[in-house]
Formats: C-alpha cells, sequence, structure tokens
C-alpha cells in the first residue's frame, strides 16, 4: 500500500474539460506507480481540494476511470486500483492510453524533466465518411439485389449513421436469419471499420459461401456507430474513452441511459428493434497501423457479463483464426482462473473478472429484449477480423443440435 504523505500531489485541473485532466491526472499517479492493484485513491472530498473542482466531475471522471476498468468502486472502502488487462497496458506503456509527454507535471516541482515522447503512428487506413457513403453506394448501385445502404439517424454533430442491408433480394426475407454488426468504438477503432468494409465487398461478391449467406440470412453493418471521433480521426483515448464510450456502455436494459445526448446509441436501438438480430456481433480494433493486440471473440473487456449463451460459437470464431495463424486469447482459460461476475472479496486472483464491472452494454440490450445471440471481438488484423466474420456467417448455414 502506497504511504500517502509520500505521494506526488495532484494539481488544479486545467484542461480542455475538467474530466479529462482529473482522469489523466490518475492515470499518470497510477503509470507512475504511486498507486498500485488494491491502493485506494484519494475520498472525493480529498481530490476536489487538490484539483479544485466540484464533486460532479471527480464522480465522472471516477466513473470513466471505471469504465476503462482501471479502478473500482466498492461500498465503504471509495475507488480501488484493479488489476487487470487495462493497467498492465498502461504499466507497460502499450496502446497509447496516455502521452507522459503531455502529463500534467507535479506544482512544487523544482524543473521539468522533460520525458521521452511517445512514438509516432499513423492511423489505420479508412475513408472518410463522406467518401465511404459515396463508395457504398456505387457498390449498391451495382449490386442492387444484394445491397442497399440507408441514413439510420444522425450523430451529435449532424453527421450520417449509415446501415448496410446485404440479402438476397429476389428471395423472401420470412425465414432468412438476421445477424447485426456494429462498431460503437468506430471513432477511435479504425480496425473494425476496416475489417467491415472488407467483410461487405466480400459478402456482395462472387464467392459460393457468400451467396450462401445472402440466400439464408440479412447481414445489417453499421460501419461507422460513432462519426463524430471517426471523422475528427482522434487518437486520444483517454479523451475519447471519457465521453464518446458511452455509446457502447451508456445503456439500461430498456435502451440508452440518455437518448437526448446519445443519438449515435439510440439508432442502434432503432435498428435492434426493427429486426430483433438472431446475432449481434460488435466488432472492435485498433487504431494504429503499426500496432496490433491481444485479439479475443466472445469477450468483453468492459463488461464481464458480455458473454454469448452458445460459446461454442465464439470458440470456432477463434479456432477459425488459429488455423490461419492468428493467435486468439483465452482469457479465463489461458489465465487458469473461474470466471465471475460478482466481487469476491479477498480471492480476485483466483476469479477473471472478479472485479469487473457487469455494466449493461449495448449487445445486452438485444440479449435482453430480443434473446439475441450478443457477442463480442477484438480485431487486431483485417484478415483475422474478416477471418472470423465470415465463419460465424457461416455457422449460420449449419444445421446445429435442437434444429
Amino acid at each position: 500500500m502506497s504511504n500517502p504523505s509520500s505521494l506526488p500531489p495532484f494539481a488544479p485541473a486545467s484542461k480542455s474539460t475538467l474530466v479529462e485532466s482529473v482522469v489523466e491526472q490518475i492515470i499518470v499517479h497510477i503509470r507512475d506507480r504511486h498507486y498500485t492493484p488494491g491502493d485506494r485513491l484519494p475520498s472525493e472530498r480529498a481530490l476536489m481540494q487538490m484539483m479544485n473542482v466540484g464533486r460532479s466531475t471527480i464522480r465522472e471522471a471516477l466513473q470513466s476511470l471505471a469504465a476503462m476498468d482501471l479502478i473500482e468502486t466498492r461500498s465503504g472502502s471509495g475507488s480501488v486500483v484493479k488489476d487487470t488487462f487495462s493497467l498492465q497496458r498502461i504499466l507497460m506503456g502499450e496502446g497509447g492510453m496516455i502521452d507522459p509527454h503531455h502529463a500534467p507535471s507535479s506544482p512544487t516541482a523544482d524543473h521539468e524533466t522533460p520525458l521521452p515522447r511517445r512514438p509516432q503512428y499513423t492511423l489505420v487506413p479508412a475513408p472518410p465518411l463522406a467518401e465511404m457513403e459515396a463508395g457504398l453506394q456505387q457498390w449498391a448501385a451495382l449490386r442492387p439485389q444484394f445491397l442497399s445502404v440507408d441514413r439510420v439517424g444522425r450523430s451529435l454533430e449532424g453527421l450520417p449513421i449509415l446501415l448496410c442491408r446485404v440479402t438476397d433480394a429476389t428471395i423472401s426475407d420470412e425465414d432468412k436469419q438476421v445477424v447485426l454488426f456494429t462498431t460503437c468504438h468506430s471513432g477511435m477503432e479504425r480496425r473494425a471499420v476496416s475489417s467491415l468494409l472488407k467483410l461487405i465487398r466480400w459478402l456482395i461478391g462472387d464467392d459460393p459461401l457468400a451467396d450462401s449467406v445472402r440466400r439464408r440470412q440479412i447481414v445489417l453493418v453499421m460501419p461507422v456507430c460513432e462519426p463524430d471521433g471517426y471523422e475528427s480521426r482522434t487518437d486520444d483515448n483517454t479523451s475519447y474513452y471519457t465521453g464518446r464510450h458511452k455509446v457502447y456502455v451508456g445503456w439500461t436494459w430498456n435502451g440508452p441511459e440518455d437518448p437526448a445526448n446519445q443519438p449515435e446509441a439510440v439508432a442502434i436501438q432503432q435498428v435492434m428493434d426493427t429486426y430483433r438480430p438472431d446475432v449481434h456481433q460488435a466488432v472492435h480494433g485498433m487504431w494504429y497501423a503499426e500496432a496490433t493486440q491481444w485479439e479475443n471473440t466472445g469477450v468483453s473487456w468492459a463488461s464481464n457479463l458480455y458473454r454469448s449463451y452458445v460459446p461454442e460459437i465464439p470458440q470456432q470464431m477463434n479456432d477459425a483464426a488459429e488455423r490461419a495463424g492468428f493467435l486468439m486469447c483465452g482469457t479465463e482459460a489461458d489465465a487458469g482462473q473461474v470466471l465471475s461476475t460478482v466481487p469476491v472479496p479477498g480471492a480476485e486472483r483466483w476469479f477473471f473478472g472478479a472485479s469487473s464491472t457487469p455494466r449493461v452494454v449495448a449487445g445486452l440490450y438485444a440479449y435482453y429484449q430480443y434473446h439475441t445471440i450478443a457477442q463480442v471481438m477484438d480485431a487486431g488484423w483485417d484478415e483475422s477480423g474478416m477471418i472470423r466474420m465470415r465463419r460465424l456467417l457461416e455457422m449460420g448455414n449449419e444445421v446445429w443440435r435442437g434444429e
């Protein structure tokens, strides 16, 4: 446990938004190991005084840190640093969680020692939104019997939210299964966007499997669910996961928490309510072209409730990727831990996800309302994402036990 009297003080908040400043300073203190797993952060009142901000700012910042899987709030114990994958990425300097060169310095320091800059990376190639929409409409004009492209909403900044519908229009929809692909973090995680654009191109092509899928399924793709962040080409994930992250995690069992300020989530809900998908596949991924990540299917780092009730489906998707040479993260199997969806005080090290918040995310809405098979995936490479999504659609045409 860190000795509070020996810790550097927090500075008054002074960034573009107060919440961002609080979040970034706490991340810096965790990264520099002033607070380690199991340590309690200062109380809300103490943080308010140190950073000269109000209680609502502190609470929103702590909620954002919890959404990033860095802390948890325990009744009677305050906010406690968690031992999670997200924390290890910060400690190892991976993923660009913050830019240490711009980290706030202690106001008591006699001089500033410049910190090394983060390496300069390039974003995963993906077209501007207007160019993407125009290209998709061109594809639809070339294959009108297979593809339609519609606007199903607008973002907070007025940008269009697109829905691509792929099926064989010459065959009745009555007995077709419905699969929905979304990209709730597309404002940041551009690999999800590039993977799905390639999936659409394959789906309207001449591959016999694609033809079989079109004949028996309706495939819905929302390639950019969060267009504001996508169009701004942001790579500042500290501020991104503080705000626009709510497109993904700002849900209740009955829909978005704040519909007036979550038009992107409302658009997703409307698609879910209209089509009642049999499967909802949330697609996530990296944002830097030079980086990859721990890839997996069927596991959410944001909520340990977010698991498919048919675990064989994500397992077969992972198996297909591994046969092609892409190593998949086995989560609790690789960790040698039993999955838990509730806190287990004192025994956290023995349970996978024991300290994770069992929050409601977008896919769980569809599960709760329509018994949708809801699952998530992370794509570090376009090809890995494509292999797994093709296998998912292929399984939709197979006869399973009980059918």
